[in-house]
């Protein structure tokens, strides 16, 4: 009789070990997919506060998506490295404001790629295409290839042509 007690109060500890070992387990991970799910929502919220960024300097700055302001691009980037010293100072700070217009947008498409949110609900693919230029041909060559890798590039490559 004291065998069969024995027995089960083992069974018993082994039972109550085995279920507080599986909640805690249960429990550590659906903190680690609670902490996930806040990681990828800062992550939006990061896009979103960027986009809005962008937003604003565009605002500030409507030149800035203007098409005719844009299909200069390729002329500047020449006079850029040709006759540098002809520019003028405004010339100089408006197309260097673009270059770094086009960074924070290729940037925030990259983002959106790295969290695998490109397609929810930013028309990344006409941004892209209104800046086109730019995009094959930045003021460095070959620095946007360099920059967001051959897998992101390739994307942006098919939606500008």
């Amino acid at each position: 009789m004291e065998e069969v007690r024995t027995i089960i109060l083992a069974l018993m500890l082994i039972i109550s070990n085995g279920v507080t070992i599986l909640l805690y387990l249960k429990n550590k991970k659906a903190t680690e997919e609670l902490y996930l799910q806040n990681k990828q929502k800062e992550k939006i919220k990061d896009l979103h506060d960027k986009l809005f960024q962008i937003q604003s300097i565009s605002i500030n700055n409507p030149y800035l998506e203007d098409k005719k302001f844009i299909d200069t691009w390729i002329d500047f980037k020449k006079k850029y490295h040709n006759n540098y010293e002809k520019l003028t100072k405004n010339e100089k700070d408006i197309y260097l404001r673009y270059e770094q217009y086009c960074e924070m947008i290729f940037n925030l498409i990259s983002n959106a790629y790295n969290i695998n949110c490109l397609h929810d609900e930013i028309e990344f693919k006409s941004w892209a295409r209104s800046h086109r230029e730019w995009w094959e041909s930045p003021l460095e060559e070959h620095t946007n290839r360099d920059t967001y890798g051959n897998e992101l590039s390739d994307i942006i490559d098919k939606w500008i042509k």
